[in-house]
């Protein structure tokens, strides 16, 4: 317990460390309507962006257009290298750009629905910059999604990041690795006793795992890293399915039936909630 302790805490001070460069981070919410880049800065330059002060931000569904702006100082007498994140990656669409002599200049465009960028090595959307000593730079970050505005942004130094980054990935291997095992064994004695129950039970892990995938981001760029249109269907049929399989397992392991049929009744009607959840996509309407 206590080495545990040790690792969480020891990996915590590596990712937020002080590594010389100052960050602050503000945002403004604009109607989903066309607003010229100058525009975005006069805003800025007049005031109206408000600080961030958490590291997760929740704005929730919206039809508005997210705008984040970001500004760093390396007050180090080295250069750095340094990565700037957003740790949701299931966000549509994610414009960086870079404030270059009052212009703002397009450094990288991100998001699952766009072809999955390899030069990001994490599943989260990231762009790596240098920053010289004493040197300040400014980025606008423009964030468009039909999903949830889920907003966590940070600049870390590019050393810790790779670190994190690679044992969070070992985690997630282990994580996903231990709920396949536990799947593959239910698979197993369903195989063997022919029970219905133990097939709801294994169709279960199987949606959540897909689940798990797309919402980490780790199926996208591992499966269909060309094929972002899928992540658009992903998440609400692999949670449907999830619930609907729960509700099936409940019903059929415990003899719902035999026991209440009201509470037949009432967990059918819920398994139907479920399930049709899967058409969310098909009445999505994407934004741009």
């Amino acid at each position: 317990m206590r080495f545990i302790l040790f690792i969480t805490i020891f990996f915590n001070i590596l990712l937020f460390a002080q590594s010389g460069v100052d960050t602050s981070i503000s945002y403004i919410e604009l109607p989903n309507k066309t607003y010229t880049l100058s525009e975005v800065v006069e805003k800025s330059d007049k005031g109206l962006f408000s600080p961030l002060h958490k590291d997760h931000s929740k704005f929730g569904f919206s039809d508005n257009i997210l705008w984040l702006k970001v500004n760093t100082k390396n007050s180090a007498s080295v250069e750095k290298t340094q990565i700037l994140e957003l740790n949701y990656p299931t966000l549509d669409y994610i414009d960086i750009y870079a404030l270059e002599d009052q212009q703002l200049i397009l450094k990288k465009e991100l998001g699952d629905q766009r072809v999955y960028d390899k030069s990001t090595f994490m599943p989260n959307p990231n762009y790596e910059f240098r920053i010289l000593p004493g040197e300040e730079k400014t980025f606008f970050i423009k964030i468009v999604s039909s999903g949830s505005l889920n907003i966590g942004t940070s600049v870390q130094d590019v050393n810790a990041y790779n670190l994190y980054s690679s044992t969070q990935m070992k985690w997630l291997s282990f994580y996903f690795g231990a709920v396949f095992i536990m799947l593959m064994y239910n698979f197993i004695i369903y195989l063997i006793i022919k029970n219905k129950s133990f097939l709801y039970y294994v169709l279960f892990p199987v949606s959540y795992i897909i689940f798990a995938l797309g919402l980490s981001g780790v199926a996208f760029e591992l499966f269909w890293p060309e094929t972002p249109e899928i992540n658009a269907y992903l998440l609400p049929i692999a949670m449907g399915l999830a619930g609907t399989f729960s509700v099936l397992f409940t019903i059929h392991f415990l003899e719902i039936k035999s026991v209440s049929n009201r509470l037949y009744k009432f967990l059918s009607a819920l398994a139907v909630l479920s399930s049709s959840v899967t058409l969310l996509p098909l009445i999505n309407v994407s934004r741009v």
